[in-house]
Order: C-alpha cells, then structure tokens, then sequence
C-alpha cells in the first residue's frame, strides 16, 4: 500500500482500471488512453499534481464526477457512437 503522496498521472491510470471507473467507461468507444490523458489534463489545470493517501477516495470521486459530466469527453462519447450507429448502417445497407 502506498502511504505518500502519488503523482496525479498515476493515480489516474490506476484508478481507470477500478471497478467504479470501469463501470462507467465500459461501453465507450474512445482509447482509453485519450480518456486519461483528459482526465490528467483537467486535473493538473486545477493545479493538482499529485495525491495524497488521505485524499484518494475524495479524488476517485472528483474523476468519477468529471467523467460523467465534462462536456469534451460527453462529445467524443456521442461523436463515437454516432459514427459507431454510420458503421453499423452502412453495413446493413451492403
């Protein structure tokens, strides 16, 4: 168990494998690392660089909060599915 303070690119990454977090990004259709490095850059705008072992459950919370409501990652959630819903219409139409 780690018992310092953890860079904020860290944490992220292995928090993105949690239960909680996969729990929301499971069906998306983006790379994974596209989601964290948003998730990262969002973070280190707010001058968060690191993570301290007091503070993981309130920040797993702050990323889960922005990952269902930051409006880039929304667009390229709906983006893809709707390019997703072109690929499956265009199939059925051959």
């Amino acid at each position: 168990m780690i018992y310092e303070t953890i860079p904020i690119e860290v944490f992220v990454v292995l928090k993105y494998n949690s239960p909680e977090v996969q729990k929301l990004v499971e069906n998306w259709r983006i790379e994974p690392e596209t989601i964290m490095k948003n998730v990262i850059d969002h973070f280190r705008e707010l001058g968060i660089f690191g993570v301290p072992m007091s503070q993981q459950t309130m920040m797993l919370d702050a990323m889960r909060t922005y990952l269902r409501t930051s409006p880039e990652i929304i667009r390229m959630v709906v983006k893809s599915e709707q390019e997703e819903a072109i690929r499956a219409r265009t199939k059925h139409a051959d």
